[in-house]
């Protein structure tokens, strides 16, 4: 299982095909339009299967992964639920009681495209409007397809969970321990490896590992920060640990991952 975190793009906008992934979950909001094909999506447990004019909407910390149903081409929207102010209370109260909606024949699509060219332009960030713009159309796609689907209340269940990763997510810098997230959050360490095992399918340590690494493959592609400053800053306590783990986890040192990133 993968934790994403994309800090260094508000609006990660793509068409591809083959949508096929492994379980990953990051704290940005995630919409999959299926323009042609099939697919499954997996998430709480279940597969929902998409097919051509279906829209999937994720919430920020879910566990999902696709599963490629034959060729298929789909949108992809990933952004940030704090650039929407209008629905902090939906993203924080609530889950779609089922991910995926039939959209045919909505104006889904032309939005999708729209918000592809604008992050194409060549001149980028340069253009001082272009924030607002991107902004404009995720904001039109976004109110578009929020009526698609029934919202529910989160569960008890569910409330827990997002606990844990806001928890992890906002402490994942200090040297936590499994002993002082159960302190933290007023649950027993076994109830804390059984939400890890059952939901996010890793361990503990594990994830948190993940989620520094994320973390520090992004510091490298986007700040100038050395890696000895980044090792330290992500949560672990030596530069050997932190490029023994990131080997592990990417392949590559971090001194590599840095050149790789900047011939992009």
């Amino acid at each position: 299982m993968r934790y994403e975190n994309r800090l260094s793009q508000r609006y990660h906008v793509l068409q591809r095909r083959n949508i096929g992934c492994r379980p990953n979950l990051h704290r940005d909001l995630e919409l999959v339009y299926v323009c042609r094909g099939r697919c499954l999506l997996h998430t709480g447990g279940r597969a929902w299967p998409m097919g051509a004019g279906c829209l999937a909407l994720l919430f920020p910390n879910q566990v999902h992964f696709f599963e490629d149903q034959g060729e298929n081409e789909c949108y992809l929207l990933v952004c940030s639920p704090d650039e929407f102010p209008e629905y902090q209370g939906v993203f924080q109260n609530q889950m779609p009681e089922v991910p995926v909606a039939d959209c045919a024949g909505a104006e889904l699509p032309a939005l999708f495209r729209r918000l592809l060219e604008l992050a194409q332009e060549v001149k980028g960030d340069g253009d001082p409007f272009r924030r607002g713009r991107l902004r404009g159309y995720a904001l039109a796609l976004l109110s578009t397809a929020l009526p698609l689907f029934q919202m529910t209340a989160v569960g008890t269940g569910a409330s827990t969970v997002r606990r844990l990763l806001d928890y992890c997510d906002a402490n994942y810098m200090q040297p936590i321990t499994l002993e002082q997230a159960a302190r933290a959050l007023g649950l027993s360490p076994y109830r804390i490896c059984h939400i890890c095992e059952e939901r996010l399918h890793v361990s503990f340590h594990r994830f948190l590992c993940a989620l520094r690494l994320e973390r520090a493959k992004d510091l490298l592609s986007s700040t100038g920060d050395t890696v000895t400053q980044i090792g330290y800053g992500v949560g672990f306590g030596s530069l050997r640990a932190f490029n023994r783990q990131f080997r592990a986890y990417t392949g590559m040192t971090p001194t590599d991952y840095r050149v790789q990133c900047s011939r992009r």
